[in-house]
């Protein structure tokens, strides 16, 4: 009776075979054979397939990888049908997330070392200048606003911060994963260099807090009161107004100026464009 191979692991099998004589145990042969395609097959419907070119063992590293490109994937599928949405019902949708995630998630999910590094770079570049923009957006405005916002929208305006907050949660989570030991080693065991994460940290954080002085800057100064100024002269004294956003562009024409005026009363919060040129 010969030995149970079943009880064997694949390393086991792969050993057994290399010292039987084919010739003389042609049945063990075959059963060792048999038993290394079955857990091939069982490990195949487990597990993603790894890269097959990649030289070097990924058994670690490749799972935390598809997950993570599974995540974004999905998360850039779903953000570009709302953007889709958005748009054929005119309804405003600003995100950066869709193209980006969709495409940096194909590339995880196929195992790229390179990508990884790329993707984590970039999100530890921008999450500084989320945050900053996440805190600093609702504490630039008029609190009187805030609160007319709470109380007439509070899907709306809770909806939108809580979006903020998730978004900044799955940058910090990408950044964890895609940091982790098995993929740092496995960068290391291709050949690639370390990044210094220390780098795009203070670079976003620099741009960030400079982004967000120089829109404090530009919502308090003369262009945006004279924005709210124009609108108030439409619609009178019933409301309060905030200018929330400003573009400045100069070429051979002059100057051309468009902003978004916030004009609210305790009953209604309306947006307004205006424009004009110097």
């Amino acid at each position: 009776m010969g030995p149970d191979y079943t009880k064997y692991n694949v390393e086991q099998l792969q050993q057994a075979r290399r010292s039987i004589d084919a010739a003389l145990f042609p049945e063990r042969v075959k059963e060792i054979e048999e038993r290394l395609a079955t857990l091939a097959q069982e490990q195949a419907s487990q597990t993603p397939a790894m890269p097959a070119d990649s030289g070097i063992d990924r058994s670690s590293d490749f799972p935390i990888l598809w997950n993570v490109g599974r995540v974004l994937v999905i998360i850039g599928v779903i953000d570009i049908a709302a953007m889709i949405y958005c748009i054929a019902n005119g309804v405003s949708y600003a995100s950066s997330l869709n193209i980006f995630a969709l495409i940096a998630g194909i590339f995880l999910l196929r195992g790229s070392l390179r990508a990884a590094s790329i993707v984590r770079w970039w999100i530890i570049f921008a999450l500084p200048a989320m945050v900053v923009f996440s805190i600093v957006s609702p504490l630039s405005q008029p609190l009187g606003l805030t609160l007319v916002q709470m109380r007439l929208a509070p899907a709306s305006y809770f909806g939108q911060l809580s979006l903020s907050i998730a978004v900044c949660a799955l940058m910090f989570w990408v950044i964890r994963q895609l940091g982790r030991p098995p993929v740092l080693a496995a960068r290391l065991a291709s050949g690639r260099p370390q990044r210094d994460i220390r780098i795009p940290l203070a670079l976003g954080t620099v741009i960030a807090i400079g982004g967000a002085g120089l829109v404090v800057m530009l919502l308090g100064g003369q262009s945006a009161a004279h924005a709210s100024s124009l609108v108030a002269e439409q619609m009178g004294a019933h409301y309060r107004y905030y200018t929330n956003s400003i573009s400045i562009v100069r070429n051979s024409d002059g100057t051309q100026i468009s902003a978004s005026v916030i004009a609210w009363n305790e009953k209604e919060v309306i947006n307004v464009p205006v424009q004009w040129s110097e």
